[in-house]
């Protein structure tokens, strides 16, 4: 799971336009996204945590509640609880991300797409199976209304129904 963490992370940012606030303590924004990163793949999850909360807290200082920045820090602290199995802490954080992605993008944004996907397997791997299937419709929905029913991604939800199943 590890690539795939970093994978989802990485590409939540790059949807997201992430930004550097000014330095802080333990360093700016990128650089305390970074360290999480690093932690997490050498499997020191208690300080990717405590980097990822850092980069929340840095982010939501400068930029507010509702900012790209705050998704992304949102996303990757969810992804570490995910990754430790406290998936009780995981989820408020994965549904506020969403939350702000949707806003931000509108609902048919990859963006969106990504965050709903990180819930859905968080309840996939919890074994809420009907929560899951409704985001991976969802989800489907959101795809075939944007790009079409013959559109590749649509393939790729529909794998992840048929995966649940």
């Amino acid at each position: 799971m590890g690539s795939r963490v970093s994978c989802w992370l990485l590409g939540f940012c790059l949807l997201l336009g992430c930004s550097s606030p000014a330095p802080a303590q333990g360093g700016g924004w990128s650089s305390l996204i970074e360290q999480a990163d690093a932690f997490y793949k050498r499997g020191q999850y208690d300080e990717a945590i405590a980097a990822a909360v850092k980069a929340l807290e840095l982010a939501q200082r400068h930029h507010g509640a509702e900012h790209a920045d705050v998704a992304t820090s949102l996303n990757l602290l969810a992804l570490l609880y995910r990754t430790k199995g406290d998936y009780r802490a995981a989820e408020p954080l994965y549904t506020r991300a969403l939350a702000i992605a949707e806003k931000l993008f509108g609902p048919e944004h990859h963006t969106v797409q990504i965050a709903i996907g990180n819930l859905a397997d968080l309840y996939q791997a919890q074994r809420r199976y009907a929560d899951a299937e409704r985001l991976f419709a969802r989800a489907l929905g959101n795809v075939e209304g944007a790009l079409g029913p013959q559109h590749p991604n649509v393939a790729t939800w529909l794998n992840s129904i048929a995966d649940l199943h």
